[in-house]
Formats: C-alpha cells, sequence, structure tokens
C-alpha cells in the first residue's frame, strides 16, 4: 500500500513532497537479521523509500541515521519476529548511544504465531544527532526478524521545531 503524504503548505516544497523532514527505510534483504541472545542489536536497513533530508546513508552505516534539524520528532518502528515462545523482545529507540525509548513483549503474547511490532514514540532531539533502532531478546539463541510487509520498517518525521533556547532532555 502506498505512503500517502501531503505535501501542502510553504517552505518551497514540491507537490506531493513532505513539508518537514521525513524518511521511511525498510530492510528487504533475502536473508533475515538474526538478532543474538541477550545483547541490544541495532537494527539493519537496506531500502530507503523517502528520504527529503539525506538522514540516511546506506554507504556509511546500514544501522544510523542522522537527524538533520532540532525539533520534536516522530519515530514509528514495524518488526514481526519468528515464532518462538521463549523470552522477551524489545525495541529500543537510541539517540547518540543512550536509550531514549523502549516496548517490550513476552515471546509467549502470540503463541501460534509470529509475534509482530509496532512502536511509536515522540522525543525531542538536537540536529546533527546520531539514531538507531536496536532490539533485544533472550530466547536463548539467535532469533530473526521475518522480512515482509510488516518490516523491518522505521519511520521518522519531524513534527515541529524547538526554539535553541529551550533545554532538551
Amino acid at each position: 500500500m502506498p505512503i500517502g503524504i501531503d505535501g501542502g503548505g510553504g517552505g518551497g516544497a514540491a507537490a506531493g513532497a513532505p513539508s518537514s523532514p521525513s524518511l521511511v527505510i525498510t530492510n528487504t534483504a533475502v536473508t533475515p537479521q538474526s538478532i543474538p541472545n541477550n545483547a541490544f542489536t541495532p537494527v539493519q536497513f537496506d531500502t530507503e523509500n523517502l528520504d527529503t533530508d539525506a538522514m540516511f546513508d546506506t554507504g556509511a552505516s546500514n544501522t544510523d541515521i542522522t537527524i538533520p534539524s532540532r525539533g520534536l520528532w516522530l519515530f514509528s518502528f514495524a518488526v514481526q519476529w519468528t515464532h518462538n515462545d521463549t523470552g522477551e523482545r524489545y525495541v529500543s529507540l537510541y539517540d547518540a548511544g543512550s536509550q531514549r525509548g523502549s516496548d517490550a513483549s513476552d515471546g509467549n503474547e502470540l503463541s501460534a504465531f509470529n509475534l509482530e511490532k509496532l512502536w511509536t514514540c515522540v522525543i525531542p532531539i538536537n540536529a546533527s544527532v546520531v539514531v538507531n533502532v536496536r532490539a533485544f531478546q533472550n530466547s536463548g539463541g539467535g532469533l530473526s526478524f521475518v522480512n515482509n510487509v510488516v518490516g523491518p520498517r522505521l519511520c521518522v518525521s519531524q513534527i515541529s521545531t524547538i526554539p535553541a533556547f529551550t533545554a532538551l532532555p
């Protein structure tokens, strides 16, 4: 299903283009990424679906994005884990190496199916900060994502600016 973007309003944005910095990246690799047991691991992406401000560079890093401007940012991450009833699954957002948000699930929440996760957060971030999504699981061995329409997919949008004199957490 195509992503709809309202390109209205100002700033010289071309018709159909986002009016604020936006990014959508996915992982379409034939071999899904395996997350090792008991380790927060950066999630890998290989495809830019939308990148208005050169936030993601697959040549430099397939895990990191660089925030182009100071503001309030919306992050939405979707992933589907392969089926495994053991342990927990975490998805966390890191900026400048520090954990900023997290979501957790039991492996047996959907015992007959693969576990799907959709995680969203809004956080203030300064310009030029490097951000990545990290996954954690403790099933007792490596556990892979399922690469499909669910994800892995990361969507990022700046939803407002923050004046320079305002302190950020």
